[in-house]
């Protein structure tokens, strides 16, 4: 190996320190020992030193490898851990697995060091790389919480199956609901019951295939009022392909949906009145219609302009 490793070594017998430095060194490995025999040492040692590994004894004068083994994992838990022992029965071996070593090698065969040595320096970098990636990971979620926090639109992630997991803060100021009462399936009891079976269908379709999900339903605030809102959602996946999570957002578009509506009346008055065009006069069911809907005074008087065979209004007050 290229860069040194650096290894603390709990040994009593400078022979066997000796033999497990030059076995190491025989394979290649560049190591930067430090021995301590006892307790006290030991301590220090991982206190104020940097190690890759610690290799281990199992029985010594004042001290035994079981009790260095909890002391490490208290102290130095990213740290493996290997017993080098020539008394480390089976029994203890297994026992010594359970607790949290790495790994053991009998002095016996010590032809077994190491590449028992680079499988643990292995694993643990592998660790260490998830780890970084796994903090890289939660300081990004954190910086992108902070800015959904800040912008003025209602945002969520929930999980691959479409439970929720976190809603910003717009959502808990609208809904009155917080992010506890949110999530799993509790998002739900916010939408109208009318838009709710058809809204969650297609969510959970959604869920099943993998597609991006839209669709419109309306809301309830905290004050009672149902809004309309057009609801996105996204996969972010893994390189693999696997859903990690969705990312949505939540659009106020009740001004858009009331457009719509009153287009919509605009529209069957228009037919109502070409209904009328063969009549002197629009017949108050109409006019009342109209004063429903458009907010138009019900006694403007509308006509027909039989010349130009078009409705012509003219309001006037009554």
């Amino acid at each position: 190996m290229s860069s040194p490793i650096r290894i603390l070594l709990l040994e009593d017998d400078p022979n066997d320190a000796g033999l497990i430095e030059e076995i190491l060194e025989a394979n290649d490995f560049i190591c930067h020992i430090r021995r301590v025999q006892d307790r006290a040492a030991f301590l220090a040692a991982l206190e104020d030193g940097e190690f890759d590994l610690i290799l281990s004894d199992h029985k010594l004068p004042s001290f035994d490898g079981l009790s260095a083994l909890n002391l490490a994992l208290r102290a130095r838990p990213d740290i493996p851990f290997i017993f080098v022992s020539g008394t480390l029965g089976e029994e203890a071996a297994i026992d010594a697995l359970k607790v949290g070593a790495t790994d053991y090698v009998l002095k016996t065969r010590l032809a077994r060091l190491a590449p028992a040595v680079q499988r643990a320096l292995g694993e643990a970098r592998d660790r260490a790389a998830r780890k970084r990636a796994e903090g890289a990971l939660r300081q990004t979620e954190t910086e992108l919480r902070d800015v959904i926090e800040a912008i003025p639109a209602i945002a969520f992630t929930a999980q691959p199956d479409g439970n929720s997991v976190w809603t910003n803060r717009q959502w808990v100021e609208f809904s009155g609901l917080s992010v506890q009462e949110t999530s799993g399936s509790g998002w739900q009891s916010a939408i109208h019951p009318d838009d709710l079976v058809e809204y969650t269908a297609k969510w959970q379709h959604s869920m099943a295939s993998g597609e991006p999900f839209e669709d419109e339903a309306r809301h309830r605030s905290a004050k009672g009022e149902y809004r309309w809102f057009l609801a996105r959602a996204v996969p972010l996946r893994d390189d693999q392909g696997k859903i990690l999570k969705w990312y949505g957002t939540l659009t106020d578009i009740t001004d858009r949906k009331r457009a719509e509506e009153r287009l919509l009346v605009q529209h069957a008055i228009g037919h109502l009145l070409a209904e009328a065009a063969t009549i002197e006069e629009v017949t108050p069911r109409i006019l009342q219609v109209m004063g429903d809907y458009l907010g138009w005074d019900v006694g403007a008087l509308w006509r027909v302009d039989r010349e130009v065979g078009a409705l012509r209004c003219v309001r006037a007050l009554a």
